[in-house]
């Protein structure tokens, strides 16, 4: 913040001027032209004043007006899409339990096996869902983004995550503590039921995506096969070809 030199003010040097001008008058004439003199000193340094307190309400305004502040967190939890239709006493209810979250690409966001303490919803950004195989290597599931909901383990016991989320965007998101949201359900059923009945539309869209990549990978190794086994059978019926023509060849 830059600090305001007083003397910068054209009032400042004219209040200077005045008491040094009432300081030789009440020594060398007559009291009464210091007062008059002393007083018109504290009407320009008033004046300053007052000028000066406007400057450093302007100064404010235009630095709060220049840099945008951030929506509150019951506000952005309200008009997430996963939240549509909600009442406003369930908003109250899942506002009191989110807290802000932030994500660097790269970073990892849930960790397959791990305890899952909430859920997320995704307001920027994008993140991988990953699934270990046995070999160890990660098979990429589903990618998520804004408007998705990230994770709904924490409904379901043993309240463990079932696979792992990447982020492979800077993430914004809200969280939602599982423990004391799960209280709150038990408190009112009809929250509970919100929440499932979403979750569950969540879970069916993603079984029917991965349903339709299971049947792609189907079709093209049916289609891999049937061209493999067609160059086979070419190819065994050249090597018969020569295996007769060389039994057919006299010694």
């Amino acid at each position: 913040m830059k600090l305001i030199n007083p003397l910068d003010h054209p009032h400042s040097g004219k209040a200077a001027i005045l008491i040094a001008i009432a300081l030789v008058l009440g020594i060398t004439v007559h009291e009464l032209f210091f007062l008059i003199a002393l007083l018109i000193a504290a009407i320009a340094c008033i004046e300053w004043g007052v000028h000066e307190v406007h400057v450093i309400h302007e100064l404010h305004e235009r630095k709060t007006h220049s840099q945008p502040q951030p929506a509150p967190l019951a506000s952005r939890a309200a008009h997430h899409p996963f939240f549509a239709g909600m009442s406003r006493t369930h908003l109250a209810l899942l506002s009191d339990c989110a807290i802000a979250a932030h994500f660097e690409k790269g970073q990892t966001i849930l960790r397959e096996g791990e305890f899952a303490k909430g859920f997320y919803l995704i307001e920027s950004g994008e993140a991988v869902l990953e699934s270990s195989e046995e070999s160890g290597q990660p098979l990429v599931v589903d990618t998520i983004g804004p408007g998705d909901p990230l994770g709904w383990s924490w409904m379901f016991p043993p309240y463990v995550w079932r696979f792992t989320a990447i982020a492979v965007e800077p993430i914004d998101a809200i969280f939602f503590y599982g423990t004391t949201l799960r209280e709150y359900c038990e408190k009112d059923h009809s929250l509970g039921y919100e929440l499932l009945k979403r979750t569950a539309l969540v879970m069916l869209r993603r079984l029917q995506a991965s349903r339709e990549r299971l049947l792609s990978i189907l079709r093209e190794l049916d289609a891999y096969e049937n061209e493999n086994e067609g160059k086979d059978r070419v190819h065994f019926q050249a090597i018969k070809s020569e295996n007769g023509r060389m039994h057919c060849t006299p010694n």
